[in-house]
């Protein structure tokens, strides 16, 4: 993308906080990722309702 303006030379990628943020996000998808029944079971009756009601849709357009 071009060659970096000197006046730019200084500038740190991330700061602290970024570098916190980045961090819990990262070590709550990977919780996820390893672990996910608790997501699983707390999506589970709305995932449910919803397909319910696409599938009375679906049979109601034929």
């Amino acid at each position: 993308m071009g060659p970096v303006k000197e006046k730019n030379l200084g500038l740190k990628d991330l700061n602290w906080r970024e570098i916190t943020v980045f961090a819990v996000l990262t070590l709550f998808i990977f919780w996820i990722g390893l672990h996910p029944a608790p997501f699983f079971n707390l999506m589970g009756p709305a995932v449910e309702k919803l397909a319910q009601g696409l599938q009375a849709a679906a049979l109601a357009m034929h």
